[in-house]
C-alpha cells in the first residue's frame, strides 16, 4: 500500500516491507489499520517521541476515500500522543500533493518548512506541524 499510494512514481522504495515490519515492531511507534469489512482500507504509522510525534505514513485506498477514514486515523493518533505527553505532531508530504496539503490543513496542521529534494533527491516536501497540547496548562 505504501508503494502504490505514498511512494508512487519515485525511483526507489524507502518503505520496504522489511522497514515497515521493523517499524511496526518498534515499541516507540503506533501502527493502525482501518478495515471496511474484511478489506484493509487504510493505515497509519507514527513514531512517538518524548515531546514530538512524527507521522511516517498515512494512506487510504482510493475506493475508501472521502469516508472519514484518514481523519479518524489522525484523531486516534493525536489522542494517543496526547496521552503519551507529546506536544506536537510533525509530518512531511509531497509539496505537489495539493489534496494532502488541504487535508492536513483542515485538521489544524500548519506549514513549518519546505525541504527541497526530500523524496529520492527529486521531489520537494512540505513539513507540517500541529500542536496537540495546550502549553498554558502544562505543569511547570
Amino acid at each position: 500500500m505504501s508503494r502504490r499510494l505514498v511512494e508512487s512514481g519515485l525511483p526507489w522504495w524507502n518503505w520496504t516491507p522489511k522497514r515497515v515490519g521493523k517499524a511496526i515492531r518498534n515499541r516507540d511507534n503506533i501502527t493502525l489499520l482501518a478495515r471496511v469489512g474484511k478489506r484493509i482500507a487504510g493505515f497509519a504509522l507514527i513514531h512517538v517521541g518524548e515531546e514530538r510525534g512524527h507521522l511516517y505514513l498515512l494512506a487510504v485506498e482510493p475506493e475508501f476515500r472521502r469516508l472519514g477514514i484518514a481523519r479518524d486515523l489522525i484523531i486516534w493518533l493525536e489522542e494517543s500522543c496526547q496521552v503519551a505527553g507529546v506536544l506536537r505532531i510533525e509530518l512531511e508530504v509531497r509539496s505537489a500533493n495539493e489534496g494532502a496539503l488541504r487535508f492536513y490543513r483542515s485538521l489544524g496542521f500548519d506549514v513549518s518548512a519546505q525541504i527541497p529534494r526530500y523524496y529520492c533527491g527529486r521531489e520537494a516536501a512540505t513539513r507540517m506541524t500541529k500542536a496537540i497540547a495546550d502549553l498554558d496548562y502544562l505543569p511547570s
